[in-house]
């Protein structure tokens, strides 16, 4: 019974693992041997750093808020928001 019991957990994982990489975004780079937890971890990253994407979004359609930022700040949103689109379409390693 506890071979059964064992069994099926493990079968119920694998499902699990398997529905999470086919939604996980391209730039989660979820790769097919990443066991679960990394799955997991990597989706969660993936989501935070879509947050802070939709957050630089809001600031840069302020006019007054981007016009008051130092050159230096600006340039890094701007560089932080093409590496992002970059990885998420999948032309970044």
């Amino acid at each position: 019974m506890a071979a059964g019991v064992g069994g099926y957990a493990a079968w119920r994982r694998q499902l699990l693992v398997r529905e999470l990489r086919a939604a996980s975004p391209p730039g989660a780079l979820v790769r097919p041997d990443d066991p679960l937890e990394v799955v997991q971890a990597k989706n969660r990253t993936w989501a935070m750093l879509e947050e802070a994407v939709r957050i630089f979004h809001q600031l840069m359609a302020q006019d007054e808020f981007m016009a008051n930022l130092q050159p230096a700040t600006r340039a890094s949103i701007e560089r932080f928001l093409a590496a992002y689109y970059r990885r998420n379409e999948g032309t970044e390693p």
